[in-house]
């Protein structure tokens, strides 16, 4: 049985929690819903805007009919889109998070319509068609909507200073301009920057990651947690101390088995370590002489772009090398011409070829090869197309997607890499397009369609691209790399896209730091950790060369966390912290935590979340223990900061061990996983 042991009755927080428990089966499947007591004088009722817009439909072609992708949103949708942002200006719920920043109710109102009509006409910059769809290509229309407000607060401050003196003084507590100045240390250093640029399979990384080797010391920032370990494990396996800082781990090099000693050099002295950490984790405070900075195009990332950002900006080491695709060069150099540091770009070609099929699959999966990897884009569709697979070729698939644990991954990986393994194929989510070494030989787009959680939109060109060079890597270099579709009529979009050279980065995303948020927070003593939120963004002032990043999430995360009255020196680290939104469960589980730290009260997660009994026999139950243990990483992660509040970390990493083990065992028979019918839940 799922047991959720509530520690209300513990922190006396005044919370209901509400189990309803379904019996299916021999499994227990459970719905937990908190809500906030309405006695609390914390309860505030939610009553949405009628005017709220719904998101508009783009114009998405068929093939890439122009290098530029942006095209696939066309001017007359991107117009009717922001037509419908300046309208939204007009709702109470956008004037209030004007008031908050002190903008007169006269002001605000007498004004707008002339914004408006100088927005359509396209002499607003940081709201332009551009801008907008350069916006919507990198985070969507939940990104893009975010850019009205902030647009229309500066045009009010630009004509009437003397009418916007809170909004100025806010502004410039979280204020963007001179980012690179941040980092006095790394700019009181000149600093050697080396670029390896090129497909996926080309050997750029190893190239850096040779130099790390032979360094002093030196510091890799990974993308992922698979790859910061895999570096971990690599240095040392060849005997060179490594240590290992990711969110929810942290291992010093004598902790592992490989290293019976310390080396040292002809001299006897110690041989300094390596640090492997996710790019979040970096060190922007030591001095290393050799860094790398993995995939640097996720400079770009609406959510997390700003990390890549801040470890280029601000890592102190001698020679740092930045590894990723071309496309990055451009914003690289303009923000290293600020920062006055040297730059060589190598260029590498992939190491075997890659060609694209004459001839899709015909939507039939008896074709589907040993070897083959079939990519799709939902969780549900993976378990759906891997049963057909099995059922029309009679070879078992391996299974890897997002919501898996990365432990969980790795053995996937490892059952689809083993020659003598039994799993012959693989089907994956775009969770391969980095961080695990596959033996694939051909990659199969199920489609070339994803949904982004709003609406259906292709694959971008940089997707198409690192997803198809997985074929033909790791191990069998040498052989062709094949790509192809299950629909004969995607296998244009694909050849179109891997034929095109991707459009430049055009800005890197940056978010502000935490003793600007603190700052800020002490500013407003009465403010909730939504409207901080909603500060960061309004006062942001739009740029050429950054970007704001991570905005939906935390509105969103943030939106929930106000019941809990966080402490503001908090605000920072809940902002950081492993929290997927779009989880309802994991996104309670967030307030538990909030209300233990609120509240000083010791947390054990062995008191909350307890290991199944049984086997998993539906999608819902497997769904369910994954949040339990993305829940898991959350609590890890949040040890490091609030040792005294979530201490039991040794009992955290054995129930984590064991719902890897008893996810594992899911997965070993999802074949047989049925979904829950609706009925049941009558």
């Amino acid at each position: 049985m799922f047991q959720l042991r509530s520690l209300i009755v513990k922190s006396r927080a005044p919370f209901v929690a509400n189990l309803r428990v379904l019996p299916i089966s021999t499994d227990i499947y459970f719905r937990a819903t908190i809500t906030r007591s309405r006695s609390s004088t914390a309860y505030k009722k939610q009553t949405p805007s009628n005017k709220k817009w719904k998101p508009s439909e783009f114009h998405i072609p068929n093939k890439f009919s122009t290098k530029d992708e942006n095209a696939k949103y066309s001017y007359e949708a991107v117009s009717d889109f922001r037509d419908k942002l300046l309208y939204s200006l007009k709702d109470n719920e956008m004037y209030e998070r004007a008031k908050f920043l002190s903008v007169p109710h006269s002001l605000y109102f007498s004004e707008l319509q002339n914004f408006i009509k100088l927005a359509s006409q396209d002499k607003i910059d940081s709201i332009s068609i551009d801008t907008i769809r350069d916006s919507l290509t990198r985070g969507g229309e939940a990104e893009a909507s975010l850019l009205t407000m902030p647009a229309y607060l500066h045009y009010l401050a630009k004509e009437f200073p003397d009418r916007m003196t809170k909004f100025l003084t806010t502004k410039s507590f979280v204020s963007t301009e001179n980012v690179h100045l941040v980092y006095l240390n790394a700019r009181a250093m000149r600093r050697k920057i080396i670029m390896h640029v090129g497909p996926t399979n080309s050997g750029k990384t190893y190239s850096a990651l040779k130099r790390l080797e032979e360094s002093f010391n030196g510091i890799y920032c990974s993308p992922l947690r698979l790859l910061a370990h895999e570096i971990y494990n690599k240095m040392l396996s060849i005997g060179r101390p490594c240590r290992l800082i990711t969110g929810e781990d942290r291992r010093e090099p004598d902790e592992h088995e490989n290293l019976d000693e310390i080396p040292r050099d002809s001299k006897n002295n110690k041989i300094n370590t390596i640090l492997s950490c996710t790019i979040e984790m970096v060190n922007c405070s030591s001095l290393f002489e050799v860094g790398v900075i993995d995939e640097i195009q996720m400079i770009q990332d609406s959510q997390r772009g700003w990390a890549w950002t801040n470890a280029l900006l601000g890592i102190r080491a001698k020679e740092l090398h930045l590894c990723g695709e071309e496309t990055a060069i451009p914003i690289v150099q303009k923000l290293l011409s600020l920062t006055g540091d040297s730059i060589e770009i190598r260029r590498y070609d992939r190491l075997n070829e890659l060609t694209v099929e004459e001839t899709g699959l015909d939507g039939d999966w008896s074709k589907v090869k040993e070897g083959d990897c079939v990519v799709t884009f939902s969780r549900k569709n993976i378990f759906k197309v891997a049963k057909e697979i099995e059922l029309a070729s009679g070879m078992k698939c391996a299974l890897i997607y997002g919501q898996l644990p990365p432990e969980n991954r790795i053995i996937q990986a490892n059952l689809f890499n083993d020659p003598n393994s039994e799993y012959k194929v693989l089907v994956a989510s775009d969770a391969i397009g980095m961080g695990i070494n596959l033996k694939i030989k051909r990659i199969i787009f199920e489609s070339v369609y994803k949904f982004d959680g709003r609406l259906e939109r292709r694959l971008t060109l940089s997707q198409i691209k690192q997803i198809s060079g997985r074929a033909g890597r790791y191990g069998i270099s040498k052989v062709l790399g094949l790509v192809t579709t299950f629909n004969n009529s995607h296998l244009d979009t694909v050849k179109e896209a891997l034929d095109m050279k991707a459009g430049a980065i055009q800005r890197a995303g940056i978010f502000p730091s935490g003793r600007q948020i603190y700052k800020l927070a002490h500013a407003f003593p009465n403010a909730s950790f939504s409207q901080i939120v909603y500060s960061i963004i309004d006062t942001y002032s739009p740029s050429d060369l950054y970007f704001l990043s991570n905005t939906s999430h935390l509105i969103q995360l943030s939106k929930h966390l106000d019941q809990f009255k966080l402490p503001k020196s908090s605000y920072y680290t809940m902002m950081c912290a492993p929290i997927n939104h779009r989880n309802d469960f994991v996104l309670k589980m967030a307030g538990y935590f909030a209300n233990s730290i609120n509240n000083s009260t010791p947390l054990d997660i062995c008191e909350i979340i307890e290991v199944p009994k049984g086997s998993i026999r539906t999608f819902e139950t497997l769904l369910l223990v994954e949040s339990m243990h993305r829940s898991l990483i959350l609590f890890i992660w949040l040890h490091y900061y609030y040792p005294s509040i979530f201490w039991n970390l040794e009992g955290a990493l054995e129930l984590k061990l064991s719902l890897e083990n008893f996810i594992q065992s899911g997965m070993a028979n999802h074949k047989s996983l049925k979904a829950i019918e609706k009925k049941r839940f009558m």
